[in-house]
């Protein structure tokens, strides 16, 4: 009896061992599909140091409970080597690992020297049971090559000369012209006015929240009629697309961007230069 019970639980540690096992080499066949993305390519010195970044993303469901996969990372030159951190990935850091890819990104720096100018990159996938040290490797794969020291190849052999960029730093805004036509003697915005072509050109421009600093509405009328009646008719002319155009901006919530805008009304009474450029163009009339 004693030598069954012996012989069933050598059997248990077994079935252990051979579980954790196949865990790892899972692990391993899983992390040859990671993605592996070095900035930048190929590696730059500047200075005295090498600076790059690495980031890797695990396709899901590569981890697996209790264990750890990490990207070792190599930097191989000549017949040298220099081993640097690497990426680790602790399954108990990612709950959602089953559905979601894992992903680290991890910043390397590392003194140079000129027998480095011809070197990679190597990185090495290897997955850990932390509980018996175990663990299983992927193949040595090259990621990047190295090293662009042109920076420290750079002699200033005369003195630079700067002329003028000829660009405008300063904002330039283009202006957009908009006319609206009211019915004689009235200062009602007409319906048609506002649902035909330039009512929509016009909303569709508020609607695009362009960046806007001013805008200036000019009120005219025809000639005829009173002075008295023509000076208030364009002043309220001009104030009733104003309220349109902030009735308008309310609309499409401008908020505070209402209030960098300058509205300046400017009424024209009895001008008549229109109507002395037409007659000057018509040539039916003698002297």
């Amino acid at each position: 009896m004693t030598q069954t019970r012996n012989f069933a639980f050598a059997l248990a540690m077994a079935g252990t061992t051979a579980f954790s096992g196949c865990a790892l080499q899972q692990m391993v066949k899983k992390g040859k599909e990671q993605e592996l993305t070095v900035t930048p390519s190929p590696l730059e010195v500047h200075g005295d140091s090498v600076k790059f970044e690495m980031s890797a993303v695990l396709p899901p469901k590569t981890l697996k409970k209790g264990k750890v996969y990490q990207v070792n990372t190599f930097y191989q030159y000549g017949n040298d080597e220099l081993e640097l951190e690497p990426i680790r990935f602790d399954a108990a850091d990612y709950d959602r690992a089953s559905s979601e890819q894992p992903r680290q990104t991890k910043e390397y720096a590392f003194a140079y020297n000129p027998d480095m100018k011809q070197g990679e990159v190597v990185i090495q996938g290897e997955a850990i049971n932390p509980s018996n040290d175990k663990s299983r490797t992927t193949d040595r794969m090259t990621v990047a090559e190295g090293v662009v020291n042109t920076a420290d190849l750079v002699q200033a052999v005369s003195y630079a000369a700067y002329a003028e960029h000829g660009y405008v730093t300063e904002e330039e805004l283009e202006p957009t012209n908009i006319e609206f036509y009211f019915s004689q003697g009235s200062a009602v915005l007409r319906p048609t006015e506002k649902q035909g072509d330039k009512g929509a050109y016009f909303n569709a421009f508020l609607a695009e929240k362009n960046v806007t600093r001013t805008v200036t509405i000019t009120g005219t009328h025809s000639p005829e009629g009173p002075e008295r009646v023509n000076d208030k008719l364009a002043e309220n002319r001009a104030k009733a697309i104003e309220r349109y155009y902030r009735e308008q901006m309310r609309r499409y919530d401008y908020q505070g961007m209402a209030d960098s805008i300058e509205f300046v009304i400017k009424p024209v009474v009895e001008d008549w230069t229109e109507f002395k450029e037409m007659l000057e163009e018509y040539d039916g009339l003698s002297s």
